[in-house]
Protein backbone atom coordinates (compact mmCIF):
# COMPACT_ATOMS: atom_id res chain seq x y z
CA UNK A 1 0.00 0.00 0.00
CA UNK A 2 1.16 3.34 -0.72
CA UNK A 3 1.17 4.77 2.85
CA UNK A 4 3.46 1.97 4.08
CA UNK A 5 5.96 3.27 1.00
CA UNK A 6 5.55 6.70 2.29
CA UNK A 7 6.91 5.54 6.11
CA UNK A 8 3.52 6.09 7.76
CA UNK A 9 1.41 3.25 9.48
CA UNK A 10 -0.97 1.69 7.31
CA UNK A 11 -4.52 2.29 9.19
CA UNK A 12 -6.46 0.08 11.11
CA UNK A 13 -9.70 -1.42 8.68
CA UNK A 14 -12.95 -0.10 10.50
CA UNK A 15 -15.60 -2.92 10.97
CA UNK A 16 -18.20 -0.51 9.54
CA UNK A 17 -18.12 -1.33 5.66
CA UNK A 18 -19.29 1.69 4.52
CA UNK A 19 -18.22 3.97 1.73
CA UNK A 20 -16.55 6.55 3.11
CA UNK A 21 -13.01 6.40 4.88
CA UNK A 22 -12.91 6.89 8.44
CA UNK A 23 -11.19 9.94 8.16
CA UNK A 24 -10.67 9.69 12.07
CA UNK A 25 -8.29 6.91 11.37
CA UNK A 26 -6.70 8.41 8.49
CA UNK A 27 -5.57 11.45 10.64
CA UNK A 28 -4.78 9.44 13.68
CA UNK A 29 -1.95 7.78 11.59
CA UNK A 30 -0.99 10.77 10.00
CA UNK A 31 1.10 11.52 13.42
CA UNK A 32 2.71 8.46 13.15
CA UNK A 33 4.40 9.38 9.80
CA UNK A 34 8.04 9.63 10.08
CA UNK A 35 8.95 12.52 7.85
CA UNK A 36 7.10 15.94 6.90
CA UNK A 37 6.65 14.71 3.64
CA UNK A 38 5.44 11.37 4.22
CA UNK A 39 2.99 13.63 6.57
CA UNK A 40 2.46 15.64 3.68
CA UNK A 41 1.39 13.09 1.35
CA UNK A 42 -0.38 11.12 3.79
CA UNK A 43 -2.64 14.36 4.28
CA UNK A 44 -2.99 15.33 0.88
CA UNK A 45 -4.38 11.39 0.42
CA UNK A 46 -6.86 11.65 3.24
CA UNK A 47 -8.22 15.51 1.89
CA UNK A 48 -8.56 13.96 -1.36
CA UNK A 49 -10.73 10.87 -0.16
CA UNK A 50 -12.45 13.41 1.71
CA UNK A 51 -13.64 15.33 -1.11
CA UNK A 52 -14.08 12.73 -3.17
CA UNK A 53 -16.47 10.99 -0.83
CA UNK A 54 -19.91 11.50 -0.83
CA UNK A 55 -20.77 12.69 2.41
CA UNK A 56 -21.53 16.10 2.63
CA UNK A 57 -19.38 16.94 6.18
CA UNK A 58 -16.42 15.40 4.90
CA UNK A 59 -16.32 17.19 1.53
CA UNK A 60 -16.66 20.66 3.22
CA UNK A 61 -13.97 19.47 5.79
CA UNK A 62 -11.35 18.60 2.82
CA UNK A 63 -10.98 22.06 1.75
CA UNK A 64 -10.72 23.41 5.40
CA UNK A 65 -7.40 20.72 6.21
CA UNK A 66 -6.20 22.34 3.10
CA UNK A 67 -6.02 25.29 4.43
CA UNK A 68 -4.92 24.47 7.62
CA UNK A 69 -2.13 22.15 6.36
CA UNK A 70 0.85 23.98 7.07
CA UNK A 71 0.14 24.16 11.12
CA UNK A 72 -0.86 20.62 10.88
CA UNK A 73 2.17 19.64 8.99
CA UNK A 74 4.35 22.22 11.06
CA UNK A 75 3.77 18.86 13.80
CA UNK A 76 6.88 17.49 12.10
CA UNK A 77 9.11 20.21 12.87
CA UNK A 78 8.87 20.61 16.07
CA UNK A 79 6.99 17.27 17.59
CA UNK A 80 5.05 19.03 20.47
CA UNK A 81 1.13 18.90 21.22
CA UNK A 82 -1.01 19.98 23.80
CA UNK A 83 -2.27 16.61 24.91
CA UNK A 84 -1.05 17.15 28.52
CA UNK A 85 -2.77 20.10 29.18
CA UNK A 86 -5.60 19.56 27.87
CA UNK A 87 -5.37 16.24 30.02
CA UNK A 88 -4.71 18.26 33.00
CA UNK A 89 -7.29 20.62 32.30
CA UNK A 90 -10.07 18.25 31.71
CA UNK A 91 -8.78 16.26 35.11
CA UNK A 92 -9.21 20.04 37.00
CA UNK A 93 -12.75 20.70 35.57
CA UNK A 94 -13.44 17.11 36.54
CA UNK A 95 -12.50 18.00 40.44
CA UNK A 96 -14.48 21.01 40.51
CA UNK A 97 -17.84 19.28 39.41
CA UNK A 98 -17.18 16.98 41.97
CA UNK A 99 -16.57 19.36 45.05
CA UNK A 100 -19.82 21.30 43.59
CA UNK A 101 -21.49 18.23 43.94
Amino acid sequence: MKTRRQGCKKPSRSTNRSRWPNLKEEVRTLWECRSARAGAAHLQNGILKAMASGVSALRSLGPSLLKHAKHILSYFQVPITSAMMAGINNKIGRLQRTAYG
